[in-house]
């Protein structure tokens, strides 16, 4: 008798799950993971996937195979063309707009019409990850970019994170590569492949899991709720500074306060020591691009 009950639980709970997962097929909703761990830049796009993107509005989404949020594109560069490498954030990966309307897409197109590019074909390729910092922007070009022999690297960079993203003190990312400095020479910090968080989510168990959430709409809603309550108590959180006029750096900065706190000089060492690795990843970057021929 007991066994006969809990099969018939499971078997309603199996039927609810399915009427669910119908439910929301139908209305179109879904939350898809869009990023997976990646050993070089610590995470990037999912190649191949399609699927709708539910912020800033919403907009359907196909990530290239290369992982790329771009069109497909050969690595061998065809003849008489120009191509540029774009390296950036969110902003370059433009999350939010269709990819005609993306910034490096319309560049494309107005350099293609430009006297200067006559009897070439301009081509933008676009390396732009969201949460991206200037150390995994320069790793993304050495382990993809220059696969496609640029000519030229269009670096955006974003203000409002990026020096804060170089800093493991300030963004304290275990998932993220970092670069310190050991005297006067830049050194790569990789100890992210060790972090539990990372070996965790390369587990078997975890795979599978993310596999049956890019496809379990519901999983998919059941996650996004909780991802939406940890952001709601960081806001209560933010109120409660706000209220004791102790608004600490990190929220200046999600509160986009840069006038205050990015663009003066630097107060307290910590921040000092994220834009001299800033600077430094500038340089490291610029030395290579030379050396590899390119602008």
């Amino acid at each position: 008798m007991y066994l006969k009950k809990m099969g018939l639980i499971c078997m309603g709970l199996g039927v609810g799950f399915l009427l669910i997962e119908l439910l929301l097929r139908v209305l179109n909703i879904s939350f898809p993971i869009f990023y997976q761990l990646n050993p070089y830049t610590g995470f990037s796009l999912r190649p191949g996937l399609a699927a709708r993107y539910q912020a800033e509005g919403g907009n359907n989404i196909k990530i290239s195979s290369a992982g790329l949020r771009d069109r497909e594109h050969s690595k061998i560069k065809p003849e008489n063309t120009f191509r540029i490498a774009v390296l950036g954030d969110s902003q370059a990966e433009a999350m939010g707009v269709p990819l005609e309307n993306a910034f490096w897409f319309v560049m494309e197109k107005k350099l293609n019409q430009c006297e200067n590019f006559r009897g070439k074909q301009v081509e933008a390729i676009n390396f732009g990850f969201s949460d991206f910092g200037t150390a995994q922007e320069l790793l993304a070009l050495r382990h993809y970019a220059w696969d496609y022999s640029p000519d030229l690297v269009l670096l955006a960079i974003s203000t409002s994170t990026d020096i804060r993203n170089n800093s493991r003190i300030l963004d304290g990312s275990p998932v993220r590569p970092y670069f310190y400095y050991e005297g006067n020479d830049l050194k790569f910090d990789d100890s992210f492949l060790q972090s539990s968080e990372y070996k965790a989510r390369t587990t078997w168990a975890a795979k599978v899991l993310y596999d049956f959430l890019t496809y379990s709409r519901t999983l998919q809603v059941l996650r996004e709720a909780r991802t939406r309550l940890m952001d709601d108590q960081v806001t209560q959180r933010k109120k409660r500074f706000e209220e004791n006029d102790e608004i600490e750096i990190d929220d200046a900065i999600r509160e986009h306060n840069i006038s205050t706190m990015v663009y003066r000089e630097p107060r307290d060492k910590i921040w000092q020591e994220a834009w001299e690795i800033t600077e430094g990843l500038l340089m490291l970057m610029n030395k290579e691009i030379i050396e590899k021929n390119a602008k």
